[in-house]
């Protein structure tokens, strides 16, 4: 694997004025996946990215639950940047280049006003986001001269020097990717529209050093990437100077000009203040010569560490469901062609797909059990010895139950799908970083089941169960339909879900209630499910027998079975908007970023349809979409060949509510909620579709 060394380090400061105080944190990479936390955080990018930091990365995910790369972990900030590929021109094929390691350097780089006084630079403020670099450059180098300094590359291996396009050939010792960012801030904004305007570089033309515009007077500490990528494996299968073949960025850029990366701060700001003004020299990366660093440094690592039982390794599974690693792609993910370059166009013809995500583990505290951690098998045993069955699929609730049922007090998951059982531990078993238990459980993927020779451990109540009279003909104000068959690989009710240990027929229905779905159906003893209607095949009710989580006097469904109750009281409270002014609803359309229905962007802040269809009337377009919960499109004409699907809207996909009026739908996941523009139709006040 690369790594950082003390050369890593001299190529650094050969690019900066003067080695004022710096400090850099190695990461080993964590996940590759087409996420983009700052321009799409809440669906999928166009192109892949190469995450290090923190595993937060999908929406909602609490950074403090979430393990990070990095070694200090006082830095919980994510970092990434595009994926790097490479394509065969023999083979006409695009394969990945494995990212080796990541070094995010922190400079105090301060102008002729600053000097090296670090007592002047600010942390970066929680929640801080920025981008340097630009994703759409494909023609030429950014035209403002200090952006255009702060990217670069390096073939490692060789004499080679920088440049400011991608390398050609084999790099054998890896292929450096740079980048600095903007070190002044506006001081009051954590992001803004294009995600850069909030920051700037300083003058004195100048990336990583200088003065800040009086515009952005808060300083703060340059930051800079370097992305090393293993090039070296591509070794006997390349040419040099073959022009038929070279890299390429994710986002199909075979130059160079479009190498972006991003930055979301979430830094222990009092930590990072403390660092910024106590540790002034050259640390490099000895940053335990950084008190302020000390007291969270835990060093990655790939085994249990007795010297350091808090030290663990960062991992995270891909949320989305597609694979971006590999090789002998077609394509590159996301359907992106190359845009420039000798082999422009490769990869076209690439048909879309529409990848779902789902959501990487994240350990909790159950409430009816205490969570005692991580612990490695001891040598020659067992931490617990009683091994027991369970029905369905392994989840923690579904283990502790059968745990509890035996009779035991502790329960543990083990390699994703062993259930181990035990009234106490064995002596030898030690407890470790809960990052080595990661194994994802096969019934719920939000949680985990241990890994090799590791155990996710609880404490658990042993529950004495007695016979229930009958399923409950009530939940709430809902009122039972029957027991009903789930589908086979999918859900019957798919719109929202649950698994806990309290679950009840009343809790779902309420549950379900407050998603404003009519449908409410306890499965499984501990798990609930949500839907706007329910055609699976009824069966007798007597085949819904298990005992609920929650209620050991009631049946929650079983095995596939679904007990399914429907709410009285229930009223419809979202709707598409089918007519607005002189626009009118004409299609739940297909949409991707690789082929889109309609090309031009248009600004939509409100993120609503009534927004949206302003703004496209301001622009003079005849047809306008909204999708993905805010996402505004325009153009003039359709493309050729469309036709209306004349589908019921919801039903087609476009089912994702407004992100500034929940009560609206605005299009959904590659579904655009599409409209017409009439010039001579008699303005009209809002109209919906129930």
């Amino acid at each position: 694997m690369l790594s950082w060394t003390p050369l890593v380090v001299l190529a650094l400061l050969a690019l900066v004025p003067s080695a004022h105080a710096y400090w850099i944190l190695g990461h080993h990479n964590l996940v590759s996946q087409r996420l983009d936390p700052i321009i799409a955080p809440n669906g999928i990018s166009g192109h892949t990215h190469a995450f290090v930091g923190s595993a937060a990365i999908q929406p909602g995910q609490d950074v403090n639950t979430m393990c990070t790369t990095s070694p200090v972990k006082a830095d919980l900030s994510k970092y990434w940047a595009p994926q790097l590929y490479y394509y065969n021109g023999d083979t006409r094929k695009f394969a990945s280049i494995n990212l080796g390691t990541v070094n995010t350097y922190y400079l105090n780089r301060g102008g002729p006003k600053m000097g090296e006084d670090s007592t002047s630079l600010q942390p970066f403020p929680k929640g801080l986001k920025m981008i340097a670099g630009s994703a759409m450059l494909f023609d030429a180098p950014n035209s403002d001269p200090i952006k255009a300094k702060a990217v670069s590359f390096v073939c490692l291996g060789g004499n080679n020097p920088q440049t400011t396009t991608l390398p050609t050939g084999v790099c054998s010792g890896g292929m450096r990717a740079q980048i600095v960012f903007p070190s002044c801030w506006n001081g009051k904004d954590l992001d803004s529209d294009d995600h850069q305007s909030h920051v700037a570089y300083p003058i004195g033309g100048q990336a990583d050093t200088g003065d800040c515009p009086s515009t952005h007077p808060i300083k703060f500490m340059t930051l800079f990437y370097e992305f090393i990528y293993d090039t070296g494996s591509l070794q006997g299968s390349v040419t040099k100077g073959n022009s038929s073949s070279g890299f390429v960025l994710a986002n199909g850029d075979a130059i160079g000009y479009s190498f972006h990366a991003d930055f979301v701060s979430d830094w222990d700001t009092t930590v990072l203040k403390a660092a910024i003004d106590e540790c002034d020299g050259e640390l490099g990366g000895n940053i335990r010569q950084c008190a302020p660093f000390v007291p969270s440094i835990h060093e990655e690592t790939t085994t249990p560490n007795s010297a350091d039982p808090a030290a663990g390794y960062c991992r995270t599974g891909a949320a989305v469901n597609e694979v971006v690693l590999g090789s002998n792609f077609d394509a590159l993910p996301g359907c992106q062609t190359v845009k420039n370059g000798p082999f422009k166009g490769a990869g076209a013809g690439c048909t879309a797909s529409s990848p779902t995500t789902t959501a990487t583990p994240n350990n909790s505290t159950p409430a009816d059990a205490a969570y005692r951690g991580c612990y490695q098998e001891p040598t020659n045993a067992r931490a617990l010895v009683n091994k027991v069955s369970y029905k369905g699929q392994m989840s923690t609730s579904v283990c502790r139950a059968a745990c509890s049922a035996a009779g035991f007090s502790v329960a543990g998951m083990e390699y994703g799908q062993e259930c181990w059982c035990d009234n106490s531990m064995t002596s030898g078993a030690k407890k470790v970083s809960d990052d080595f238990c990661n194994m994802a459980c096969p019934g719920n993927s939000t949680e985990t089941c241990g890994g090799s020779s590791l155990l996710s451990v609880y404490s658990i109540k042993a529950v004495t169960t007695t016979a229930a009279t009958s399923i409950p003909p009530t939940a709430g104000t809902s009122s039972y339909q029957g027991c009903y068959q789930e589908l086979s690989g999918g859900r019957a009710l798919s719109k929202a879900s649950y698994s806990n240990s309290t679950n009840t027929p009343t809790q779902c229905a309420a549950f379900c209630a407050s998603k404003g779905l009519q449908f409410s159906a306890t499965q499984y003893s501990s798990e609930c499910y949500c839907g706007a209607s329910i055609s699976t095949a009824k069966l007798a009710d007597s085949q819904c027998s298990m005992l609920c989580s929650g209620d050991k006097t009631s049946f929650c469904g079983a095995a596939s079975r679904l007990q399914v109750y429907k709410d009285n009281a229930w009223k419809q409270s979202q709707f598409t908007v089918m007519q607005q002014g002189q626009w009118n609803f004409t299609d739940c359309a297909v949409d991707s970023p690789s082929a889109r229905t309609l090309p031009t962007g248009i600004s939509n802040p409100a993120n609503t349809v009534a927004g949206c269809l302003a703004g496209c009337q301001a622009k003079k377009m005849t047809f306008c979409g909204v999708e993905y919960g805010g996402e505004c499109w325009g153009a003039t004409k359709l493309p050729t060949g469309f036709k209306a699907s004349n589908a019921e809207p919801v039903a087609r996909g476009c089912s994702m509510p407004c992100n500034g009026n929940s009560t609206l739908y605005c299009g959904g996941s590659s579904r655009m909620n599409l409209y017409t523009f009439f010039s001579n139709a008699s303005p009209t006040r809002p109209t919906v579709l129930a």
